[in-house]
């Protein structure tokens, strides 16, 4: 059972990190959530672009070395910014509650606000990232597994002309080309989508910043 708990955490996970990938640290609520709907959605035609091509001039696999570079990379984010959720938890917990009468006005009272928010965008957004991260390093582990597919072309088959035409060595190929071309487009669109995350999250990090060190 703990297994589905697993399952769920996910989901909740990629819910809420989908959600204040699209709001923003003073959200009005209910409008802007109808008004988003479509949000996601969006995004995901529009990396599909990029990735579409990115898959078509990629004949011959991923570069060890890049290979190599992508995975050090993720290792680092993944170390690096779990514990700075963990520390913006930390900050988090100390901050007055609703009705604490540390907070004096309407002005304290938004800034509290504020500042709640902006650590739920960054730990939920983050936390999709790092969700993002570890699946790519899974697939990448599975990729390397079998080094006769990293010099694959898929590009190279064509379909069976008949029924005629059928048989093993045709459906092996079928399930190579298949395997290969959904890991390809599915690592590469994830790190397209992990980069965008991560400029994201630098962005209002540091816009956040700039807020603050102007009052």
């Amino acid at each position: 059972m703990r297994y589905l708990n697993i399952s769920h955490n996910i989901r909740v996970l990629l819910r809420e990190g989908t959600k204040w990938e699209f709001t923003g640290i003073l959200s009005t609520g209910d409008d802007d959530e109808k008004s988003r709907k479509w949000y996601p959605y969006i995004k995901r035609f529009i990396l599909a672009f990029p990735t579409i091509i990115i898959c078509l001039f990629l004949k011959q696999g991923f570069n060890k070395d890049f290979i190599g570079y992508v995975m050090a990379a993720l290792a680092i984010f993944i170390g690096l910014f779990t514990n700075l959720i963990i520390v913006l938890y930390q900050r988090f917990a100390l901050l007055p509650k609703e009705g604490d009468p540390l907070v004096k006005s309407n002005k304290d009272a938004l800034n509290n606000t504020k500042i709640k928010n902006f650590i739920r965008q960054f730990t939920f957004v983050t936390g999709k990232n790092l969700l993002i991260a570890t699946i790519v390093i899974v697939l990448i582990s599975l990729y390397l597994l079998f080094d006769s597919l990293e010099i694959f072309n898929p590009l190279n088959f064509t379909c069976i002309n008949s029924l005629k035409d059928f048989n093993k060595e045709n459906l092996e190929n079928f399930l190579k080309v298949f395997f290969v071309a959904t890991t390809r487009i599915t690592i590469i669109y994830l790190l397209i989508d992990f980069c965008l995350l991560l400029l994201y999250v630098l962005g209002a990090l540091f816009a956040f910043l700039k807020g603050e060190y102007k009052q």
